[in-house]
């Protein structure tokens, strides 16, 4: 059994930087199952990186991609802390 392996994103706080982060967690994610992508993102790219993420995927899909794609708002570190896990 492999291990799953976590990439964490994190770029400027504009949305030209962010957009083509949630396309690339859709790519690395339906290539590698052992993959988890966290993105930390501001509060105002946290919704649209959300609705991004949709419609890249079906709902079939985002219901099998989404828990492995994480993405937190920075401004809020108590979300950081909470969206945290171990895998082993």
């Amino acid at each position: 059994m492999s291990s799953v392996k976590n990439i964490l994103f994190h770029a400027l706080s504009a949305w030209g930087h962010n957009k083509p982060m949630a396309a690339l967690a859709v790519i690395i994610t339906r290539a590698r199952p052992d993959i988890v992508i966290t993105v930390i993102t501001t509060a105002i790219i946290y919704p649209k990186f959300h609705n991004e993420l949709k419609s890249k995927l079906s709902a079939e899909e985002y219901h099998s991609l989404s828990p492995r794609i994480k993405y937190a708002n920075s401004s809020c570190c108590s979300c950081l802390v909470n969206s945290t896990r171990q895998y082993h």
